[in-house]
């Protein structure tokens, strides 16, 4: 089950303009959270666009 692709970009724009406001107000842990959130968020919009190949299986040999 996945997140539709509006939330997932709504919350990366989000949280990168929390990340943009706490280098603002120079506050460390507010930015480094936030900056871990917006991460999160790319990651899961590129999943969201790009989805993983299902894996084939391998017929094994006989040797």
């Amino acid at each position: 089950m996945s997140i539709p692709l509006s939330f997932a970009a709504l919350y990366g724009i989000g949280s990168l303009l929390l990340t943009v406001h706490s280098i603002s107000i120079q506050d460390t842990v507010f930015m480094l959270l936030n900056a871990f959130a917006t991460l999160i968020a790319i990651v899961n919009v590129y999943f969201i666009l790009f989805p993983a190949k299902e894996k084939t299986k391998r017929k094994k040999r006989k040797r």
